[in-house]
């Protein structure tokens, strides 16, 4: 609820449940076979923050601490799917703003702070402790015309490594990357638009998955049709 006009102070709680995937539990390749006994995650989530608002920018900023218990975690090994046999955490804090300068210029940024736990001391892989991103949007003072550009970036994060035997070897760290996205649109009419779109801006070389490459530098151009013309 608000405590001020202009701050506001939210909380939540609440639990789920994650079915492991049809591959998981029945999947069959020549190094992989599915778990018929796995069991659904389990977790546990609550949060609370708070949410500061800006007249002078039009715009907020939004602090929260969060808190996840994971019971049954589903993780792969080298030849199956299984379920950890400790309760996992992951805690942390998420920093988030939004911001209009004026009435043409929107600019938004992220942050998440992640500390993870498998239940025994060890960190959970492929879950990067730092996240941030940063994007932009400007529309042109012909209302038409509108670019927009983003910044994203992925810490570096561990991830497990098996031998050609299927012997689990010591865990390996993916280094951390940064993405640049760019885009351009034009409304040639309400029903007509114009945009290009370069993602990856720099041809960032980056693994989120030890031993798997990730795309490159991508542009693409297109026509979107609205209604009849």
């Amino acid at each position: 609820g608000w405590l001020a006009d202009n701050v506001r102070a939210h909380a939540s709680k609440g639990t789920g449940i994650k079915n492991p995937t049809f591959f998981e539990l029945f999947g069959s390749t020549a190094t992989f076979t599915g778990n018929a006994d796995l069991r659904p995650e389990e977790n546990t989530s609550w949060d609370l923050g708070g949410e500061f608002h800006f007249e002078s920018v039009d715009g907020y900023l939004d602090l929260t601490y969060f808190h996840t218990e994971v019971n049954n975690l589903i993780v792969g090994t080298a030849i199956d799917a299984a379920n950890l046999p400790s309760d996992s955490r992951i805690k942390g804090v998420e920093l988030s703003a939004v911001f209009n300068p004026s009435k043409n210029l929107q600019i938004s940024a992220s942050y998440t702070y992640s500390d993870t736990d498998d239940g025994n001391g060890n960190k959970l892989v492929r879950r990067a402790k730092h996240i941030a991103s940063v994007n932009g949007s400007y529309l042109f003072p012909n209302a038409k015309t509108r670019v927009t550009g983003g910044v994203q970036y992925n810490g570096k994060q561990t991830d497990v490594v098996f031998d050609e035997f299927f012997a689990r070897l010591p865990d390996v760290t993916l280094s951390g990357y940064t993405l640049v996205n760019l885009a351009l649109s034009h409304h040639v009419s309400e029903q007509l638009e114009l945009f290009a779109r370069v993602d990856n801006l720099l041809n960032e070389k980056y693994e989120d998955v030890f031993g798997f490459g990730t795309k490159g530098v991508g542009a693409t151009v297109g026509i979107t049709l609205r209604g009849g013309l």
